[in-house]
């Protein structure tokens, strides 16, 4: 097993569930510590490999875990994994598949990492005996660049986040909270958000932005100077990292939940915001697309100041159509336990 970036929270949550437990070894090499759910389970080895440099990792240290147990199938959550074992690769990465957005957002150093970081995974998807998407977008998206083996398409689930009706406690002074979660990646949009904020303060409109995530450092500091530049700092909240549990909290005050972003594979935050029936501007790209088909009125056509400042006026003037939150059906698609079930179908199947 492989383990590194997104794929832990995926696997730490499939690991809530039943998922191996008809499996009769499982060994997970972990570049991180995953102690408090991997020790419940009676099936799984965990080998640590914090020392080693990611190279090291993958052109060595995987490969000497995997003849050491006699592994049948490698199961890579992170996408990357080039050897002659049966595997499984889930796709979490799909900004190396992006070239536009890569030229539009990074530096040509950024955008040869992607480059380089796309042939690997190019030969890793073909090699593989099954690859699994996390949406169509996604598929297709790759599918451009390689033939797959084999192929399906598995979400990733929904977090757990209850919003009670006895939490609301907003303040009267603010005509409107909106909030967006996110890391402060460029092509998250937050620098053009906050620019169609302070148009709207210049026109003597009241509203509260709550900003929670984290990113690179260079880019949490563009974010502070520009809402210093903006003279936004009593009009934006930056909380930082927010731990799952607590999320309800701040949710729970926000009238709109706001998802800028025009990169994704599959936007987690996006799927939270409709779980817990937080209506939610988004853009009309990739899976966003998708997901927000029945919502049309509440996408963003055109990624720029001028259109995210009408959008954010026609929300706080009424003008948009109720918004539609996911049936129950849907909510039964990205359900752990509904993913649990069929990732162990693809992996026995990849086995036998």
């Amino acid at each position: 097993y492989t383990l590194e970036g997104g794929g832990i929270t995926h696997l730490e949550n499939l690991l809530k569930t039943k998922f191996l437990s008809n499996f009769g070894i499982v060994v997970v090499a972990r570049r991180h510590h995953m102690d408090r759910i991997l020790t419940a389970r009676k099936n799984i080895t965990f080998i640590d490999s914090f020392k080693y440099s990611f190279l090291n990792y993958y052109l060595f240290f995987i490969h000497s875990v995997i003849k050491s147990h006699d592994i049948d199938l490698v199961y890579s959550t992170n996408g990357w994994y080039i050897g002659a074992k049966k595997t499984v690769i889930i796709c979490h990465n799909i900004l190396p598949f992006d070239p536009i957005n890569s030229r539009k957002y990074y530096t040509l150093k950024k955008q040869l990492k992607f480059l380089i970081m796309r042939m690997w995974f190019v030969i890793s998807y073909k090699r593989a005996t099954h690859v699994i998407f996390l949406s169509n977008f996604a598929s297709k998206t790759v599918c451009r660049y390689v033939e797959l083996k084999s192929k399906t398409i598995i979400p990733h689930g929904l977090e757990h986040i209850r919003i009670q009706s006895n939490e609301v406690i907003k303040n009267d002074q603010i005509s409107h909270n909106f909030v967006y979660t996110s890391s402060f990646e460029p092509y998250k949009n937050h620098d053009k958000l906050l620019r169609a904020l302070a148009n709207l303060k210049d026109r003597g409109i009241n509203v509260r932005l709550n900003l929670i995530g984290t990113g690179e450092n260079k880019h949490a500091q563009r974010i502070k100077k520009l809402l210093s530049y903006l003279n936004l700092v009593d009009t934006v909240t930056l909380w930082g990292q927010v731990p799952q549990k607590d999320l309800s909290k701040i949710y729970a005050k926000c009238d709109t939940a706001l998802f800028l972003s025009e990169c994704e594979n599959l936007p987690n935050i996006l799927l939270e915001y409709m779980h817990v029936k937080l209506p939610v501007i988004c853009t009309n790209v990739g899976p966003m697309r998708e997901i927000m088909a029945t919502n049309p009125d509440w996408c963003v056509s055109q990624m720029d100041v001028d259109s995210i400042e009408d959008m954010l006026l026609a929300r706080l003037e009424n003008k948009l159509a109720e918004f539609k939150f996911f049936t129950n059906e849907e909510r039964n698609y990205y359900n752990w336990l509904t993913v649990a079930e069929k990732h162990d179908t693809i992996l026995r199947s990849a086995v036998n």
